[in-house]
């Protein structure tokens, strides 16, 4: 096995990796932002030590306006915020635009890659432009 894309949601992502863990520690699980969701750690937490996590990633499309530096700018000054949390940051401001009118066209989208650490947080591996 290659690896694992998991695109469900966080209870039964969690108890998969759960078992899957036991038979392979080094199995990339991949899944959608659910892996940067607390919940998922929790739960996932409940079955492994930070030994056995192996290496987890996730990912969140972006407009291709919004650039790895955009981001990391960002997360330096909210460095308690959640990647998700910029997710939310971001869209908040695209309905502001529309409303007001100063909507810029959509780009290309961006896929931010992020590595989950035994610690639950996330860190930024790449932004990859989609083809």
């Amino acid at each position: 096995m290659d690896g694992v894309l998991w695109l469900g949601g966080a209870p039964a992502g969690a108890a998969f990796l759960a078992r899957l863990r036991p038979h392979s520690r080094t199995i990339p699980f991949w899944t959608t932002p659910i892996g940067g969701d607390p919940v998922f750690f929790h739960l996932l937490s409940e079955h492994l030590d930070e030994e056995t996590l192996g290496p987890v990633f996730w990912g969140i499309a972006f407009d291709g306006s919004i650039s790895q530096e955009l981001y990391l700018d960002w997360a330096a000054a909210h460095r308690t915020a959640s990647p998700t949390s910029f997710a939310v940051y971001v869209a908040t401001q695209h309905a502001l635009e529309q409303i007001d009118g100063t909507a810029r066209p959509s780009v290309a989208p961006n896929l931010a890659i992020f590595k989950l650490d035994s610690e639950g947080s996330s860190h930024l591996v790449e932004f990859v432009p989609f083809p």
